[in-house]
């Protein structure tokens, strides 16, 4: 480890030499510093030809001899056709510059760079090779062992690999350089002030063969607190500072957005700030959305779908809005049996796309649900939005469908790394396998063309998960994905463990693994044959196990737990969490904590996305941006209340309907004068109505306008809010009517939505940052030039960040620092805590009586309890120092209310790796070693 980690820092070394030659741009016939017009390099005797040094300006590709002169060899261009001489420049630097693509003065220049240093070429190489760092090596040897044995020797025995432009140069040139190659984090900005974090620092024996892996498929099994997202960082800064890849040619894709802003915070240690805003780490529906917009009018696949590039996207609840009015306006539903059935086709809905199969019904729900889909699909259609499914069902069909596409995208990025690979569903994986070249895709949809092999060669493939974590099957996430079919489609992937738990006490450990000892027999048990998590940590204190006669009096012991803890072990209330398997068992917990003045949060409530003030502003926003955007139009024509109520917008429907228009369009598409008194459209729906659209019209047209002027997303927001009404609405001048008739309590109320609203544009304002630092991927170059939105914040940058977060915000209260957290098991993954309380740990509740029925149609029983076990894992392993598991007799939040409800299985299997050891001072604990 020594050697491999010296080898590491001899990479930022090599510049000391004496056969390194200080270089300086050629501009124009003149001398230069190195600046931003271009650059150069250069290696002597170590890796030149005949003692010249190859260098780049951004009009000359020029070389530097032993006399210290430059000598011009001719100007950069669309191709490289100067390059007539091949005997001035190694064989495999003129075949690569040879290329007659329009690329970027920066890009040939750091791609012969690339070549000149021996790394391999930055968009094709042979597969049938791989880069290590410092030497080539075949990619594959007899044994993945053996491989990675000779990555790490390869790494040792040859400290001559390069980890940046600046390691041609003097160490006084160092900071120079990185201040002006573009992609290099500049020496003069607040982020390059911090010393960089060399990746491979601390890391252990398995982390860091993880890291070193040869291209190719590597899978890697990542078990809780094993260092995963530091692994997954780790890799992404090997490829771009070890073995020759811009950070552009790298995609990261996680499940979350705290994930993805995880994993750029470490990027930002081992990369430095600009150079990791430019690796692609997004979510796995923010890449697809900005997919789709730059390809929805391009391509053919996507033209037929309907949609512009200024789509709008719609979240859950959007999707909820549209079915019910699908429901209500075409299939004469009430509103009330549209709030009841809309969720449930909703929900169908997305199981028949994430498993590919249509849900069990009965023959009368069959026909409705097929009618009800069709025409809200047709609804998003003229909505020209797509819901979160159609992001992926989408962006999938393109690359089936289109193999110029598809062999953009993987040009695009040679690397992909997927975190929480165990959790991918049917689509994503597909959209996986289809850019990495999977077996099964490869030959079948791109491999051949007109009788002849495509040039399209499959970009290398890095996953990380954990099989015994996935907890989301009931939505269609298929944990066979990294189990079977990860194998059967990359037969030569790479298999790797990451078995050490970091978090965790030993205790906390033997518990979680008691657990899983307990799964089903057959192909799971058999795959954790050859894996165990073991605890890093010293020991630690018992898990305690409580046994209750109900829920409240359960509720009651915890409450008086935490607070123990924290008045005598000075434990904060934020480093604690209780969790549950199901929502409704918060009731009794939030009750005990009140009484007892335990500060508390419930995290999972209403989202600030979510909030009704909130989301009436987006819908001002979206209908600005779109005006075909039919149900924001009828969320917010009468918001803040103008008069036109559902009488009024009846009216309006029906005239639209008239003209062959949606009500939206026909408001939005006349100008002010058709609803004047006397105008065409006024006299059809009266005076008073015509009015308040006037109005509505008004409001929009000028929020349209600010968007159009490309005026920051903040002052966009600010002018929908202030014209809008909102705050005369939320907050009437206490002299007026309104005002002395609103209670203090109603007041108080509308404060805090004000508030939100306030928030609302704080937000806006912050989203440049996450333009550059989210998933601006579609960067064609390190020069800088920005794609389509060029970095900069504008309201179609503002709707589309917040429509694919939407689902994954949580609530500014969730940030208090003294508050116990409850939540679910399964909103506690990925986090962890100095304590957790396990509670409800009962047969009925976890496992959950519904896994416990016969099998659903989709999946099978033993497959929904064994998730359940997962779940029981999970919420086991977010403790790190102090483990409590309890259950009840009775309960009011299970389905068994008032019999016996026995023990889970689960606790059982977690207390059989431990030995009792006593009880706790007031005989409410017994104590687990």
């Amino acid at each position: 480890m020594a050697a491999v980690h010296s080898s590491l820092h001899m990479t930022r070394s090599l510049h000391m030499t004496s056969k390194v030659l200080r270089c300086r741009a050629h501009c124009r016939g003149t001398r230069a510093p190195l600046s931003s017009s271009g650059f150069g390099f250069g290696f002597g005797g170590f890796g030149g030809l005949n003692g010249f040094s190859y260098g780049f300006s951004a009009r000359a590709l020029f070389v530097v001899g032993h006399d210290g002169q430059d000598h011009e060899l001719g100007g950069c261009g669309l191709v490289c056709s100067w390059l007539s001489s091949p005997s001035h420049v190694p064989s495999h630097v003129h075949h690569h510059l040879k290329r007659g693509r329009a690329l970027s003065h920066h890009q040939h220049a750091l791609r012969a760079m690339s070549s000149l240093s021996s790394l391999r070429s930055t968009r094709r190489f042979n597969q049938s090779t791989v880069r290590s760092p410092g030497a080539f090596q075949s990619r594959r040897s007899s044994s993945s062992s053996s491989s990675s044995s000779k990555t790490l020797s390869s790494l040792d025995a040859h400290g001559s690999s390069f980890a940046s432009p600046s390691d041609f140069l003097d160490q006084n040139d160092e900071a120079d350089t990185e201040s002006h190659i573009p992609g290099m984090a500049s020496s003069t900005s607040p982020s390059a002030s911090k010393k960089l974090v060399n990746y491979a620092d601390g890391m252990s024996d398995e982390q860091l063969k993880a890291v070193l892996a040869p291209d190719g498929a590597v899978s890697v099994k990542a078990g809780p607190g094993s260092g995963k997202t530091r692994v997954l960082a780790a890799r992404a800064a090997h490829l771009v500072t070890n073995e020759g890849f811009m950070p552009w040619q790298v995609l990261c894709i996680t499940f979350t957005r705290k994930a993805a802003g995880e994993l750029r915070d470490r990027l930002k240690t081992f990369l430095g700030a600009e150079t990791a805003s430019r690796v692609h780490a997004g979510t796995f529906h923010s890449v697809c959305a900005r997919i789709l917009r730059r390809e929805v009018e391009n391509r053919l696949v996507l033209r037929k779908t309907g949609r512009t590039a200024d789509f709008v996207v719609f979240d859950a609840g959007d999707s909820i809005g549209t079915m019910r009015q699908v429901l209500e306006e075409q299939m004469f539903f009430t509103p009330k049996q549209s709030l009841e059935t809309a969720p449930k086709l909703i929900s169908r809905l997305g199981r028949e796309r994430s498993f590919g199969e249509m849900p069990i019904m009965r023959r009368d729900e069959v026909q409705l649900y097929v009618e009800a889909k069709n025409r809200y699909e047709r609804a998003l259609i003229a909505s020209n939005a797509f819901d979160f499914d159609q992001l992926l069902s989408h962006t999938s069909m393109l690359l089936r469908d289109d193999p110029d596409a598809l062999r953009d995208y993987r040009e695009r990025w040679p690397h992909i790394l997927v975190d929480e690979f165990q959790d991918t569903n049917s689509i994503q994986y597909d959209i996986v396998a289809r850019l990495a070249g999977a077996r099964s895709t490869t030959a079948a949809d791109v491999g051949m063309e007109g009788g002849k092999k495509n040039d399209v060669r499959a970009s290398s493939l890095f996953v990380v998960g954990d099989t015994d974590q996935a907890i989301y099957g009931w939505r269609g996430a298929n944990v066979e994905n990294m189990r079977v079919n990860l194998s059967r489609d990359f037969p030569a992937v790479e298999s790797l463990h990451l078995s050490a738990n970091y978090r965790s006490t030993p205790q906390v450990v033997r518990a979680a693994s008691g657990v899983l000892s307990g799964q089903s027999r057959g192909n799971l048990q058999q795959s954790r044959a050859n894996f165990s998590i073991r605890a890093h940590r010293p020991s630690g204190l018992p898990v305690h196990v409580g046994s209750f006669d109900d829920d409240v009096t359960e509720a009651d012991a915890i409450s008086r737990e935490a607070m123990w803890l924290a008045e005598h072990r000075g434990v904060s209330y934020s480093d604690m969490a209780v969790l549950y398997r199901t929502n409704r068992q918060a009731r009794s917990l939030e009750a005990a904590m009140a009484s007892r003045g335990v500060p508390h949060i419930v995290v999972g409530s209403t989202s600030f996305f979510q909030k009704k003030e909130v989301k009436d502003v987006l819908s001002y926003l979206r209908l600005a941006s779109n005006p075909h955007d039919t149900s924001s139009f009828a969320r917010v024509l009468n918001v803040p209340p103008r008069g036109l109520g559902p009488k009024a917008l009846d009216e309006v429907k029906k005239l639209a309907a008239k003209r062959g228009m949606s009500a939206a369009s026909m408001v939005l598409a006349f100008d002010g004068a058709a609803w004047e008194p006397k105008g065409e459209l006024a006299e059809a729906v009266g005076a008073r109505v015509a009015k308040g659209i006037r109005d509505f019209r008004d409001i929009v047209q000028s929020v349209a306008e600010s968007a159009n002027r490309g005026d920051d997303a903040s002052d966009v927001v600010r002018l929908a809010i202030d014209r809008s009404g909102f705050r005369d609405w939320l907050l009437p001048d206490v002299g007026t009517s309104k005002g002395k008739k609103m209670s203090k309590d109603k007041l108080d109320e509308n404060m805090k939505r004000w508030s939100n609203l306030d928030n609302l544009v704080d937000v806006a304002r912050g989203v440049q940052a996450a333009v550059l630092d989210d998933d601006d991927f579609l960067r064609e170059d390190v020069s800088g030039d920005a794609d389509e939105n060029g970095g900069s914040n504008t309201l179609a940058d503002f709707l589309e960040r917040i429509a694919v977060f939407a689902d994954d915000s949580q609530d500014a209260d969730e940030k208090d620092d003294q508050a116990v957290r409850l939540m679910t098991l399964h909103s506690a993954k990925g986090l962890e805590f100095d304590v957790v309380f396990l509670c409800g740990m009962n047969e009925g509740l976890l496992p959950h009586a519904i896994s416990l029925n016969d099998d659903d149609g989709i999946r099978s029983k033993e497959m929904r309890v064994n998730e359940e076990r997962n779940l029981a894992f999970v919420g086991i392993t977010r403790a790190k120092s102090m483990l409590y598991l309890t259950h009840h007799k009775t309960s009011s939040a299970s389905r068994f209310e008032g019999s016996d409800a026995l023990p889970s299985r689960f606790l059982d299997d977690a207390l059989r790796g431990l030995k009792e050891v006593g009880v706790g001072d007031d005989d409410t604990w017994f104590l687990y070693q």
